[in-house]
């Protein structure tokens, strides 16, 4: 039977400091053991927790059984003297007037149990009454007498936590409702994820989460708080794990509500419109599915509470964030969801837009001309959209944006453990959970796809963990070897081998392609949708042009008829022939509307586009459901494998919900890996664990530093830049492990020193640490210091005056454009010569572009993309543009390469013009870098900026060609052609968009 007495003080009388969530405290420990276990519990708050209350209470407990589980809290003040401080406490007769912790131990004593347990939330230092409040944490204060402590604890089963160790705070905050200690042990007693065996819970483990928890929670708030265990309990009892009930949603009615089921209905209490809930019980009349539910019910998701969720593509992990990010909307909070590429941010919009446009305000932020910023900056939004990159930009530049924000989804989340951007992922994450510019941590929702071991990253988040391999479609997952033998993997864990296809010797018939036709084939004739992944774009359109050879299917007139006219590059005529033979490709040589076509077409379920055959990149979220995936190949095309968990999304995108019963992918095995290894290290093996790249080798530390200077504001003092960098999941998990007592405080110093002399940072006379102008700005652009550093070097070699072409050059130098790959051929002397050669006709600095090699960049590579960037913003055409870059190669598609070249180089430039305007450099024209934006965003020419800057990418740059052609130079000459002509250009819609615009002034 359970015997339980909690206390809880806030009324405390004049001169003692009131409190605000002691009663909470006690009523909410009370009452969940009381739904529980339905008797036993007693409850003493404010005004009748006197001193004879209490000994009251306490003496009444001597008459327990000695196999009864006795629990007893206290949350409140205490005094320098060791004692408990009861509501009628005397100031002037502390001694007479409260309780000494020896005469609680002697109560203790005389109590027979077996199992006891007391819980002081209240702090063992400072002095009585004189602890400063301060909103929204307070300090509950007590001195603390350890020996008494121990003399509390004598003998087997029993435990006394105590709040916070010597010389510590017990904190109570307003964000929790509770004092840290009892927050999370209420939230412990309830079972959550990895406590809890069978509903059952073990003592000593709760109390050991507990603790780690508050000194968790305390880190947030920069502040230190160690809970204490004295004692110990014989063997190992457990409890049973609380559920609220009447009791609990009495005294807490805004915490509670009945659980959801799968029917849309039971979301109304949420604060969910019963407009929306009918659009989404039409939309999807599945209803929640049980990943959802469990989300709501159990882990707290639309209550406030962060989550971290891993799940297999296709369970429908998305909604979640979906939903509560609509919730926060409705309910007057503001939310923000980030995508790892502007392409999902695009389609996410548009999505976005179409289901809830008529009732929220949503904006996207990417990077694009189009972005609404502003609208994020003025706080005019319910949900925005941005990538991770322009989100951290933000919290950085501009952090008071992150006051308004009430929750951020973030998808993908297993990008952190991404070589190369993870670590810009992390910092961002480690300012969300440091309550940057907010003062409290933000709630977060973070997705992910399967992921192998957690590595605690929920710990670090302080999110519950809700992880499932569980897919709503069964997916059979499948190996074929050269002569056509499947090995299948199916959804109850059964194996079995079949002979599955014949091979089909063809010409030229080799490797996986005798595979590959039949099997597709197979497919097709089931009636199957099939997406076919390969590694590279050339085996993209390679493989699409024999499957529509030897498949014999209709013409996809689909997807044909949607994709736009103009300017058309190699790819996009290969693309036409294609089709046109019934099979898509999808790859990086594409333009986005294009793919987007494309995308639309193969998710209709009736449409005649069967078959897609794609790079590895439409497996990254964007919404392509299929029947079957065949995946040919499994190394990327720098001959590194793929991961599993890479392996698992591709397999994932066969059987979606709403779209088929079942899902089946197949990977054609007749080479390297050979199929047993593809079995085991794929089939069987598991997702890769999430790691850190923080500190990893392609992390720029002093690039950190700088951001990290920028966010805690322009001067600081060292140990608070430590803070924050040790608030990293890096260091975290390595102290978490015992590998490190913290950030490395010499390669700090003298990264430090480098920037000193690189003259982003000052040290001051104090010690603090400032950030120069150029140091500010650093941290505020999202470019590397290196980049910052060669840029200002580089800038040496240009006259005072700059102009476009060389705004477009200096931006190659950087390290963002380094990591965009240009195809070249390497041992071709002309090449090499020639692109420096162009960029010299093309009006660009002779000095400059002698001196591309500066930082130890390939200066060919530099040149060759910054006549790509230059070739794209002319009157060029793309196919002339393709012919001219490729003149040297075999090759002759790389309309994705240079499109990649023009897109990052306006990534950059304008904080590349602001290192020149700091430097004290002119630019030609002081709209320069907008006017570079829009014209490399675009594509079009440089004689219609004018009208670029107006329309932006409501045109494509076949449409601003089109127009060029016609005598367009500028919105006059738009507005002056006879409305019929431009119609025949641009169509009806589009003419008149363009005219309202180019009226309206805006």
């Amino acid at each position: 039977m359970l015997r339980a007495l909690c206390i809880g003080i806030d009324a405390y009388p004049t001169p003692i400091n009131r409190l605000s969530c002691c009663v909470a405290d006690a009523t909410a420990i009370g009452s969940l053991l009381l739904d529980t276990h339905g008797a036993g519990v007693t409850l003493l708050t404010n005004a009748s927790a006197t001193l004879d209350g209490i000994r009251g209470e306490l003496g009444a407990l001597a008459a327990c059984d000695e196999d009864d589980l006795v629990v007893v809290s206290f949350s409140g003040h205490g005094t320098p003297d060791h004692a408990l401080v009861p509501v009628d406490a005397d100031v002037f007769d502390l001694a007479a007037s409260c309780m000494p912790l020896d005469e609680l131990a002697h109560h203790l004593d005389r109590i027979p149990s077996k199992n006891l347990v007391v819980i002081l939330d209240c702090c063992f230092s400072g002095g009585f009454g004189g602890a400063r409040v301060f909103a929204p944490t307070a300090k509950r204060q007590v001195a603390e007498d350890r020996t008494t402590l121990q003399t509390m604890v004598r003998g087997e089963g029993r435990v006394v936590l105590t709040a916070s160790g010597a010389s510590e705070p017990a904190l109570e905050t307003a964000a929790f409702g509770h004092g840290l200690l009892s927050y999370h042990l209420i939230e412990g007693l309830q079972g959550v994820e990895g406590l809890a065996s069978d509903g059952l819970i073990d003592l000593m483990g709760l109390l050991r989460w507990t603790v780690a928890k508050v000194i968790e929670s305390a880190k947030l708030i920069n502040e230190v708080q160690t809970p204490t265990i004295y004692g110990s309990f014989e063997g190992s009892p457990a409890v049973e794990a609380l559920r609220p009930g009447t009791a609990y949603a009495a005294a807490f009615p805004e915490r509670v509500t009945a659980p959801v089921t799968a029917e849309w209905q039971t979301l109304k209490p949420y604060g969910l419109s019963e407009q929306l809930i009918d659009a989404w019980t039409t939309s999807m009349p599945a209803g929640l599915n049980e990943l959802q539910q469990a989300a709501i019910n159990d882990f707290g998701v639309l209550s406030g509470k962060s989550v971290f969720v891993v799940a297999p593509t296709g369970s429908g992990k998305t909604l979640i964030g979906e939903i509560a990010a609509i919730q926060q909307a409705l309910t007057g909070g503001r939310s923000v969801m980030l995508l790892p590429l502007r392409a999902l941010v695009n389609d996410k919009f548009a999505y976005f837009e179409r289901v809830y446009g008529d009732r929220l305000r949503v904006i996207r932020a990417s990077g694009e001309y189009s972005d609404q910023t502003a609208d994020l900056y003025s706080g005019h939004y319910d949900i925005a959209l941005l990538t991770y990159e322009k989100f951290l930009n933000i919290a950085v530049g501009t952090p008071y944006v992150m006051r308004s924000v009430s929750s951020v989804v973030i998808d993908e989340v297993q990008n952190i453990s991404d070589p190369n951007r993870g670590a810009s992922l992390e910092f961002l994450i480690t300012l969300l959970r440091s309550g940057h510019a907010r003062g409290s941590a933000v709630q977060v929702i973070a997705l992910s796809a399967v992921v192998g071991d957690t590595n605690g990253f929920e710990q670090w988040l302080n999110a519950g963990l809700l992880k499932t391999g569980h897919r709503p479609v069964p997916l059979r997952e499948s190996v074929l070897n050269g002569h056509g033998n499947a090995a299948h993997h199916h959804p109850d864990g059964t194996t079995s081998e079949e002979r599955f296809v014949e091979p089909a010797f063809v010409p030229g018939g080799g490797g996986s392609k005798q595979i590959v036709i039949p099997l597709v084939k197979r497919l097709v004739d089931e009636g199957k949708k099939a997406i076919v992944f390969r590694a590279t774009k050339g085996e993209t359109e390679g493989t699409a042009v024999y499957l529509g050879r030897y498949l014999g299917l209709a013409s996809a007139d689909s997807a044909l008829g949607a994709l736009p006219a103009g300017d058309l590059s190699a790819s996009s005529r290969a693309l036409r022939q294609s089709l046109a033979q019934g099979v898509g490709f999808h790859n990086s040589d594409l333009d986005r509307d294009e793919r987007a076509a494309l995308e639309r077409a193969f998710r209709d379920k009736d449409s005649d586009l069967r078959v897609l055959v794609s790079t590895t990149t439409l497996a990254m979220g964007v919404n392509t459901p299929a029947e079957a995936v065949v995946i040919a190949g499994l190394q990327h095309p720098q001959s590194n494998p793929y991961s599993v968990a890479e392996y698992k999304n591709m397999a994932g995108r066969a059987g979606r919900p709403g779209f088929a019963d079942a899902g089946e992918s197949y990977i054609v095995a007749t080479s390297r890996p050979s199929p047993t290894e593809a079995w085991h290290q794929y089939v069987l093996g598991t997702p890769e664990p999430i790691k850190s790249h923080f500190l990893g080798a392609n992390t720029d530390p002093q690039t950190i530093i700088v951001r990290a200077l920028t966010a805690l504001g322009r001067s600081v003092e060292e140990r608070e830049l430590v803070d924050l960098l040790e608030n990293s999941y890096a260091v975290w998990h390595l102290k978490h492990v015992g590998q490190t007592d913290g950030w490395d405080t010499n390669q700090l110093r003298r990264d430090l020193q480098a920037l000193i002399n690189a003259g982003l940072i000052d040290r001051e006379p104090t010690g603090a640490i400032t950030l120069t102008a150029l140091g500010q700005f650093a941290g505020e652009s999202g470019l590397e210091v290196r980049s910052v550093e060669r840029v200002s070097s580089a800038l040496r070699f240009i006259g005072e005056r700059i102009d476009l072409s060389d705004l477009i050059l200096l931006s190659q130098v950087t390290v963002e454009l380094d990591d965009v790959y240009v195809p070249r051929n390497k041992r071709s002397h002309q090449e090499m010569q020639r692109w420096p050669n162009t960029l010299l006709q093309l009006g660009c600095s002779v000095n400059l572009v002698r001196n591309l090699h500066i930082g130890g960049g390939d200066s060919t590579a530099r040149a060759k993309r910054a006549v790509a960037a230059l070739r794209f913003t002319s009157s060029m055409p793309l196919q002339g543009i393709e012919g001219e870059l490729t003149q040297h190669m075999r090759e002759s598609s790389i309309a994705g390469p240079i499109r990649a070249a023009a897109q990052r180089t306006r990534d950059v430039i304008a904080s590349v013009s602001q290192i020149a305007t700091l430097q004290g450099h002119q630019l030609s024209d002081e709209d320069i870098a907008d006017v570079a934006v829009v014209l490399l965003e675009t594509g079009a020419p440089r004689e219609l900026a004018g009208l670029a800057i107006k329309a932006g990418s409501r045109l494509t740059r076949a449409d601003y060609l089109e127009l060029l052609g016609a005598g367009v130079r500028n919105p006059s000459d738009f507005l002056a052609m006879p409305e019929l002509e431009m119609q025949e250009l641009l169509g009806e819609e589009l003419t008149a968009e363009m005219r309202d615009i180019l009226l309206s002034g805006d």
